[in-house]
C-alpha cells in the first residue's frame, strides 16, 4: 500500500514537473513571437517614414528652385537704352534708361553744396506685375554713384522747384510710361544708376540692377 501511494506521489510530481514545463516553453514562444511581431512593425514603419521625409525634404528643394527660377536675376552691366527687370517685396516692374544728361544747372537752377552737377535721367516703366503699381515707390527705389563701392545719391525732383516729366499717380498691369528722374551728382569719369544698396540688403528690392556710364558718352 505505502509502495502505491509512493508511486502515485511520483507520478503527480512527474504531471506537475511537465505542465510546468510546457507552460515555460509556451511562455518563451510567446514572447519570442510578439518581439518578432514589434520587430516586423517597426520594420515596416521605418521605410514609411524614411520615404515621407524624402518626399518633405524634395519638396523643399523644389520650391526653393522654383523660387529661385521665379526671381529676377541681378542685371549689373546694363547701358544707356538697355532695361532692367526688377523685383520688390511687392511690385514687378521694367526699367529702360533711354536717355542720361549732365548739367550744371536747370532752368538757373544749381546743385545744393557739396554737388557738382545735375544728372538727369529719362526712363521708361513698364509695370510687370499683377496689380496696379505706385510710381512714386518705383522712382524712390534709385540711387546714382561714382563708386559702386560706396554710398550713393537718391532721387532728388521734390527739392527743387523745376518743371520735369515726372512720375506720379498708379500704373496698370501691362502699361508703361516714360518720364525724367533727377539727380545730384559730382564730377567722376564713371556714374552708376541702380538699386539702392540698402534696399537689396534688407530684402526690400530681390535683385540689383546697374546701368554704367561715363561722363564722356553724356549728353551736356
Amino acid at each position: 500500500m505505502r509502495n502505491l501511494l509512493m508511486i502515485g506521489f511520483a507520478s503527480l510530481l512527474s504531471r506537475g514537473f511537465l505542465i510546468a514545463c510546457s507552460d515555460d516553453s509556451s511562455t518563451v514562444e510567446r514572447s519570442e513571437t510578439e518581439q518578432e511581431e514589434t520587430q516586423a512593425d517597426e520594420s515596416y514603419g521605418m521605410p514609411e517614414k524614411q520615404e515621407t521625409e524624402e518626399e518633405n525634404h524634395n519638396d523643399k528643394e523644389e520650391s526653393e528652385t522654383s523660387l529661385e527660377e521665379d526671381t529676377p536675376q541681378d542685371q549689373v552691366d546694363l547701358n544707356i537704352g538697355d532695361s532692367g527687370l526688377i523685383e520688390t517685396a511687392s511690385d514687378k516692374f521694367k526699367i529702360k534708361l533711354n536717355n542720361v544728361e549732365l548739367t550744371k544747372n536747370i532752368e538757373g537752377i544749381q546743385p545744393v553744396e557739396n554737388f557738382d552737377q545735375f544728372l538727369l535721367t529719362n526712363v521708361t516703366i513698364i509695370n510687370e506685375h499683377t496689380e496696379k503699381i505706385v510710381l512714386e515707390d518705383v522712382i524712390d527705389i534709385f540711387e546714382v554713384t561714382v563708386l559702386l563701392e560706396g554710398s550713393g545719391y537718391q532721387e532728388a525732383s521734390g527739392l527743387y522747384d523745376i518743371e520735369l516729366d515726372g512720375f506720379s499717380g498708379d500704373l496698370t498691369p501691362g502699361d508703361s510710361v516714360t518720364g525724367d528722374l533727377l539727380f545730384q551728382t559730382v564730377q567722376s569719369e564713371n556714374h552708376y544708376l541702380r538699386v539702392t544698396e540698402g534696399l537689396i540688403a534688407a530684402s526690400g528690392v530681390k535683385n540689383q540692377v546697374v546701368w554704367s556710364f561715363t561722363e564722356d558718352e553724356l549728353d551736356r
